[in-house]
């Protein structure tokens, strides 16, 4: 038996108790109580953003649901929810017992027209229940990872002097600092058009500048991984490449965003930049890279060329809601 109760935002515990749950889920990619702390204190404010406890009764946390409007993607009454049940819990029932719950907590508070949630294909008790509720499979992201220990990147040398050779400068952020006042500002102009080739199910909207920028106050925020081309004729950014350290797993580092304006491609900056990248995530003794792309994005076979194996994919699932039954 367990019971359900508001997450207290300002409880050190509360946090220890979602870290180690994330933890008992996701073994595998645990994230610290102080990173899911800064996550909360950064996200954009005036959203509906809720998040739940279930706990049994010695009072530890066996289920966690965060619900909230997605800012990147906003529609009227659309909302993005995640659910954790710890393993020791897992098949009973409780991932349909906290869905339930929640569309009846939410839906008092707030009209619910669409939710969207993601999980893992190999994540087979969640899945089976999102579709049991009618949930479908709107987007495929195909997970892969790299082995550092073997990974080679002087062999890609002769297409970072080629990149150079046009006239294209790559630089690291706190290099890029240095050269440019308004750094930032031509950051988030690249990283939007960029974001805009990035395949997504619904319509993305521009993220503020002022929201881009807390990217960086992150504790797994890494700038010396972010390498970025610029046209050294107009001083123009033109692509770039970073990484995310795991806090809770050292031995891995994440990949961010990679990508390069429409005008720039085909000329091997996206290569140039990735390679330099995966260099420095050798450097900091991390053994393994690991990313995700949705399955016809070019960047997945980029990866593959560069040495990434195949990993079980991430999915992404939406349900419209009928609002005579919101379950089904």
């Amino acid at each position: 038996m367990y019971t359900i109760r508001p997450f207290d935002f300002v409880s050190d515990a509360d946090y220890e108790q979602v870290a180690a749950l994330d933890l008992a889920v996701w073994p595998d990619d645990p994230s610290l109580a102080s990173e899911w702390k800064k996550s909360d204190e950064l996200r954009p404010k005036g959203i509906y953003y809720r998040r739940w406890l279930a706990e049994n009764g010695n009072g530890h946390a066996v289920g966690q649901i965060t619900v909230h409007e997605p800012w990147w993607s906003p529609e009227a009454g659309k909302f993005q929810f995640d659910l954790r049940v710890h393993p020791d819990c897992a098949g009973n029932g409780m991932y349909r017992d906290l869905y339930e719950w929640m569309v009846a907590a939410v839906s008092a508070e707030i009209e619910l027209k669409k939710l969207i949630s993601s999980t893992r294909e190999n994540f087979t008790e969640y899945r089976t229940m999102l579709e049991s509720v009618g949930f479908t499979v709107v987007m495929r992201y195909p997970r892969s990872q790299l082995d550092l220990t073997t990974f080679d990147p002087g062999q890609y040398d002769n297409v970072v002097q080629q990149v150079r050779a046009g006239n294209i400068s790559i630089v690291t952020l706190p290099e890029l600092q240095k050269r440019h006042e308004d750094w930032l500002i031509r950051l988030e102009d690249m990283s939007w058009e960029i974001e805009q080739d990035v395949p997504y199910h619904d319509e993305k909207v521009r993220t503020p500048l002022e929201q881009f920028a807390k990217m960086f106050e992150y504790e797994n925020c890494a700038p010396e991984s972010w390498h970025i081309a610029v046209d050294n004729a107009t001083e123009h950014y033109v692509g770039v490449s970073n990484l995310w350290l795991s806090l809770g797993n050292p031995d891995k580092i994440y990949t961010g965003l990679t990508g390069v304006r429409r005008a720039y491609r085909r000329r091997g900056i996206a290569t140039a930049l990735k390679a330099l990248s995966l260099a420095w995530a050798q450097q900091t003794g991390a053994t393994k890279v690991e990313t995700d792309n949705e399955e016809n994005n070019p960047m997945y076979q980029l990866n593959m060329q560069l040495g990434f194996k195949p990993l079980p994919a991430d999915l992404d699932y939406k349900l419209e809601l009928n609002y005579e039954n919101p379950t089904i």
